[in-house]
């Protein structure tokens, strides 16, 4: 029987990439997620494109809300770094 994936598990995979590798940009996890994981773990937003589904990304808040940030600009997540401001996202 095969193991059933949660949003958890998508989320710890990319928690692991962004602590192994030091950035995560949010198109290359849309592709590896909907090839590994599933589409079930993504979802069409109202303006037509495609993300990752919000359980995941809440789940992935979760487990990194204080050592990993979002860069809007560039839209990819990296480690937090000692001159970030609080808060998730940052300007680079």
């Amino acid at each position: 029987m095969a193991e059933t994936l949660t949003p958890q598990d998508v989320a710890q995979w990319m928690a692991d990439h962004v602590s192994e590798l030091g950035e995560l940009y949010q198109e290359d996890a849309l592709y590896h997620i909907e090839k590994n994981f599933g589409q079930e773990f993504t979802e069409q937003k109202d303006n037509g494109s495609w993300g990752i589904a919000r359980n995941v990304l809440r789940a992935f808040n979760s487990l990194t809300a204080e050592t990993v940030v979002w860069v809007r600009s560039e839209r990819y997540w990296r480690p937090r770094e000692d001159g970030d401001a609080p808060g998730r996202s940052q300007e680079a």
